[in-house]
């Protein structure tokens, strides 16, 4: 299951324009070995800042990731909000 806020990023790669977008080509070709496994992969658009813990952490972290961060910091959850 991967989860995203970014309906646009669904959208593209549910398009024949993904092959335009390196990250997403890599989404799709990455998807269809999976399949081709016999594995099952959804993705599902979660709406942003709705009310979701967490939600502002993931957007940091997520931000720090495509800055090229070279730190990995360390991620705490509670299952409880999960």
């Amino acid at each position: 299951m991967i989860l995203t806020d970014s309906l646009g990023a669904l959208q593209s790669i549910n398009t024949a324009d993904w092959r335009k977008h390196g990250v997403i080509n890599k989404i799709v070709l990455v998807t269809h070995e999976l399949l081709c496994k016999g594995m099952t992969v959804q993705f599902m658009w979660i709406p942003a800042h709705k009310g979701i813990p967490g939600n502002v952490n993931a957007d940091f972290l997520a931000k720090l990731f495509t800055m090229g961060s070279p730190t990995h910091p360390e991620v705490a959850y509670n299952s409880a909000v999960i």
